[in-house]
This record gives structure tokens, sequence and C-alpha cells, in this order.
């Protein structure tokens, strides 16, 4: 039971981590993990908020500053002991801030929907030692506002509310615990097709290894910090005559601080990724961090 409790919360706080990157890069970036919960066996709906900041960089000012927020709604449903699906519907309000003004595009964004398999439950590998790994297969659906001429209103391509392509995605996710300590390992990938203008999004790879520790404060209540790294890749963009789009893609490394509160049916998870390393944009552009927050309730 311990052994679970722990990696429902930790898989629990795997799904906060939606990286939105820069508007040159990929503001459409997701990890929607769902990690290890057909071990636990329960379904969930989870609410889950983050807020990304870029800031033009010193050497490339043009004094804007973009802030990316999206609000995703998460239901999970367990078919079978290792069978599960996963709908993630998110909702965008991406903002830019100039001299003189701003601007915003908000709305529904792309949809997302996953099969996931539990490969490994809590299998002893080791002294005390017990490995999960669930694998998940999803598509994405270009069901957002994609506008193809977004340039003549002075915003680049990635700044739309959706990619306006379907795509596919794979992804991967192992839990490492030994007691009240634990290794939390997510990777990701998304291959974006081609939009209705045929303009090539670049694809997207993240992965994220945590630390974390679990502490009972109470008999039905469970804290867990963990703390990590993070990493993220976009390829360029290309125009539909195949050339490569200047300002676009890019990768940063960063460092995961989060932390987890658990009770009987429920529970809440706030995080902050902080950039250590990474070239958006062609270096354009300054990462300054993300903020995350995470409520989910099981039935």
């Amino acid at each position: 039971m311990i052994r679970k409790i722990t990696t429902l919360c930790v898989v629990l706080i795997s799904s906060l981590y939606s990286l939105s990157a820069c508007d040159s890069c990929a503001s459409g970036l997701n990890s929607s993990g769902v990690g290890l919960l057909s071990t636990y066996r329960q379904n969930f709906v989870g609410l889950s908020w983050q807020r990304s900041m870029f800031d033009s960089s010193s050497t490339h000012s043009t004094g804007s500053k973009d802030r990316f927020q999206t609000l995703e709604l998460r239901i999970r449903y367990q078919i079978s002991d290792r069978w599960s699906v996963t709908l993630g519907q998110p909702f965008k309000y991406n903002k830019r801030i100039e001299e003189g003004g701003h601007r915003v595009l908000k709305g529904i964004s792309d949809t997302k929907l996953f099969v996931n398999y539990s490969i490994l439950q809590n299998e002893p590998v080791g002294d005390d030692l017990a490995l999960s790994l669930e694998s998940s297969i999803g598509i994405k659906l270009a069901v957002g506002d994609y506008r193809p001429s977004i340039q003549d209103e002075n915003l680049p391509e990635n700044f739309n509310l959706s990619n306006g392509a379907y795509g596919y995605i794979l992804q991967m996710t192992p839990v490492l615990t030994k007691g009240n300590i634990g290794l939390l390992g997510n990777v990701y990938y998304q291959n974006n097709f081609k939009s209705s203008n045929d303009y090539q999004f670049g694809n997207q790879f993240s992965t994220q290894w945590v630390m974390f520790y679990r502490k009972t404060i109470a008999e039905k209540y469970t804290l867990l910090p963990f703390a990590g790294i993070q990493y993220e890749h976009v390829t360029q963009d290309h125009y539909a005559t195949e050339y490569e789009v200047n300002g676009t893609g890019g990768s940063g490394l960063y460092a995961v601080t989060a932390v987890n509160f658990k009770a009987d049916k429920g529970s809440l998870e706030l995080s902050y990724n902080i950039p250590i390393t990474g070239s958006f944009s062609g270096d354009e552009v300054d990462a300054k961090g993300k903020i995350g927050a995470m409520a989910t309730l099981f039935f």
C-alpha cells in the first residue's frame, strides 16, 4: 500500500510538467505524462495550470515579454489492471507585452488522447528496490484555433493556440522506489504532421528525472517534496517550401522543484522550474522559469 501511494503521488506530480516553450520555439510543447496510475488502478480527474515566461534577450531586445498560460483538464479511466485511457484538453492564454500595450490570444487548444499500458507494476529488481514502468501512445487532434496568416498580425507562427496539424505521441514513465525514497523518469516525444497550409512545426522531445521523498505527516495525509532536472528540445519549423524558419526551435535545461500534498480523495501539487541553460529562437529570447499547480480528485 505504501508503495502504491508513493507511486500515485509521484505520477500526479509528473502530470504538472506540461512544457510551454517560447513562442519562437514551440508554445504548444506538452508533456502529457499520466505515469503509472495503472499500478494503483484508480481513475482520476485533474485540473492543471502552468505559466511560462520569456523575455527578449539583451542582445536582441525588442522590449517584448511573452507569458504563456495553460489550463488543462485531464481525465483518466482504468479499463483493466494494466490498460487505461487518458484525455487531455488544454485551454491557452498567450500574452505578449510590448511598449505601448499588449496582445492576447486565448481559447481551446489541441485535444490529446492516450492509450496506456502498465508493463511493470512494482516488480522487485534488487535489495528493497521496486520498479514500475508504463508506456503510452497518443494522438493529437487539431481542434484549436490555427491562424495561417498570424504573421500579418506581427506575431510568430508558434503564438497560435494550435499548430493546425495532427500528430502522434510516444511516452515512457519509469518509477524506481526504495522505501520512502525514489526516482521518477519521464521520456516524451511528439511528432507533428504538416498544418493545413503545409507549414511544418518542429517535433518535440522532453525528458525529466527527479528524486523524491515520501513523508507521512498524519494518518491520512502525505507530503512528497522532490527535485531534479528536465531537458526539452524542439526542432526548427519548416515552410511549405521545406526551408527552415529562422528564429524557431531550441532547447533548454531546467532545475525541477515541487511539492505534493495528498489526502484520501485528492491531491494538490505546486511546482517551479528554474532555467539552468538553454538556447531558444537563436538566442533571441531568455527563459524566465515556469510556475505550475495541479488539483486532482480520485474516483
